[in-house]
């Protein structure tokens, strides 16, 4: 078990303080898996029995592999006859849930459940009976924790979310920007005035973070400003859901792949990951009018060195049911967004395409390095640096063409999401910054150049310098399961060492099949 970091003061007064107010708050650490997956260990029952769970802004339920689990695989499961608060929901019944992965059939039940030093006494949640994930037998995850808008766990029935139960109107999340650097996820609000100081969006609909998107542009080097259309208010808009249950980028195959559009302002990105420094900074304008904001996102942070097997990957869905059980279809967050194509499918083309051209490179280098066959009767892997955008196409209720933003902006911003104030706030996290790697870190370190937000409508004139001030850690005051060792860097380097990915670990939205 590995012991719980001693607190400093400033994070003691915070507990006190938090007690006192009424304001509960806790911060945990999130793993690495593959840069694509990030997970926070849940206790469950009594005594408690530890999981990896993925935070998931984009669904609502508390789902979670179980010792009665087909397909579960070699992953911790919850075992409901070890736990003396264990109760059933009455009626029984069983659920599907779609998610962007596969279909998931569960039984709802209710007990203890506890995320860092905050503790529900009765929790509703999903235990697996039966599932179809795709890859999840490969995956670091044992379980999903939604954090979606919603107050309640499943659309269907009165259970509350977790969030809900414990009390939570807020959370905020942020990653490492290093190659298998640990996340960061916060529950409840630090003491008010020493948190980082965020830009704030409101919240479009009741189903999910989704916020007004109204411009995109690719800045050179140099300087030069490329205007991506699409999101403009004349050509009918954007939207963006901020997802962190999403390995990347999603957007609309017209703005990402067409003459002229996304992938053709960013130019050529090295298949053999050389000179990604040089690759132009992205801008997504947020909101509209005057209070438009610009978040940026600089290359070492949106591309990636990805690994593909020469297989094809496949999505394997569950169609039966446990037998015996009413039965419902819980479609999780998807009855208002959905996907209507394969989002896999172009990048997928993209990176095999990218991988091509790696191997011609290398072997006409004599170099055969990043092409490495696996033991007999294995796929052979291939691995090639590309941007990290898919196109999916998907039909919401919210006006506008929508995307999916995910775990490149939260290596980029701290994303705050607040459910009584609907709103995603999102502050600048410097490039090099540990902050979101611990816990322990009580700073967000000022950048030593770049600003964070500046006003949509003053594009040319000086940004505002980013203010951040101090952030309280506190650690769980349970032990926690052993955790994975992660390779940190002592400095930044002059050049910002890339992300290593694979396709089989990247994690789809929830309404996405």
């Amino acid at each position: 078990m590995r012991r719980p970091s001693p607190r400093p003061p400033l994070a003691i007064l915070a507990a006190l303080f938090a007690e006192a107010s009424g304001n509960p708050f806790t911060c945990v650490q999130a793993d690495n898996f593959l840069n694509a997956q990030y997970t926070v260990p849940v206790g469950v029952g009594t005594p408690e029995q530890y999981l990896s769970c993925v935070m998931d802004s984009g669904s609502f339920e508390l789902l979670l592999s179980s010792a009665e689990c087909i397909g579960c695989g070699k992953h911790r499961k919850f075992n409901r006859s070890l736990s003396a608060t264990y109760s059933s929901k009455q009626p029984d019944e069983s659920i599907t849930t779609i998610f962007g992965q596969g279909k998931v059939v569960s039984q709802p039940i209710y007990d203890r459940a506890r995320v860092g030093n905050l503790t529900v006494g009765r929790q509703s949640m999903l235990l697996m009976q039966e599932n179809g994930l795709r890859d999840f037998g490969d995956g670091a995850y044992d379980g999903i924790v939604g954090l979606g808008v919603s107050g309640l766990a499943r659309e269907t029935d009165p259970d509350l979310s977790l969030l809900s139960a414990l009390g939570v109107d807020s959370f905020s999340i942020c990653f490492g920007q290093y190659d298998n650097e640990p996340g960061r996820v916060e529950f409840g609000t630090p003491v008010s005035g020493l948190d980082a100081e965020y830009s704030e969006f409101a919240v479009l609909g009741n189903d999910h973070w989704h916020i007004e998107l109204s411009g995109v542009a690719v800045v050179a080097k140099d300087g030069t400003r490329t205007e991506i259309g699409g999101c403009s208010a004349e050509e009918g808009g954007c939207s963006a859901i901020v997802d962190s249950g999403t390995s990347l980028i999603a957007a609309p195959k017209e703005i990402l792949n067409a003459a002229g559009g996304l992938l053709d302002a960013i130019g050529d990105v090295d298949p053999n990951c050389k000179g990604i420094s040089q690759l132009p900074t992205i801008e997504l304008t947020l909101g509209r009018g005057e209070s438009a904001r610009v978040v940026s996102l600089p290359p070492e942070l949106y591309v990636a060195n990805m690994e593909v097997e020469d297989e094809p990957v496949t999505t394997k869905l569950l169609a039966s049911h446990r037998p015996g059980l009413p039965h419902r279809v819980d479609r999780n967050a998807t009855h208002s967004v959905r996907a209507t194509s394969d989002p896999f499918n172009d990048f997928r083309q993209r990176l095999h395409a990218a991988t091509w051209h790696a191997q011609l490179s290398l072997a006409a280098a004599a170099d055969p390095s990043t092409q490495r066959a696996s033991s007999a009767g294995s796929p052979r892997v291939s691995e090639a640096c590309v941007a990290l955008f898919m196109d999916m196409e998907l039909q919401s209720d919210q006006p506008g063409k929508p995307w999916i933003l995910g775990l490149p902006l939260m290596r980029a911003y701290k994303a705050r999401f607040d459910r009584k104030a609907r709103t995603v706030g999102l502050a600048k996290l410097p490039l090099g910054t540990k902050y979101c790697t611990s816990c322990d870190h009580m700073t967000i370190e000022p950048p030593t150049a770049v600003a964070d937000f500046f006003p949509a409508a003053s594009l040319t004139a000086t940004p505002l310098r980013a203010k951040h001030t101090v952030q309280l850690a506190l650690q769980p005051q349970h032990p926690q399961p052993p955790q994975h060792q992660h390779r940190t860097h002592a400095s930044l380097a002059s050049t910002h060492p890339h992300l290593r990915m694979s396709m089989r670990s990247l994690h789809l939205p929830s309404w996405a099949r």
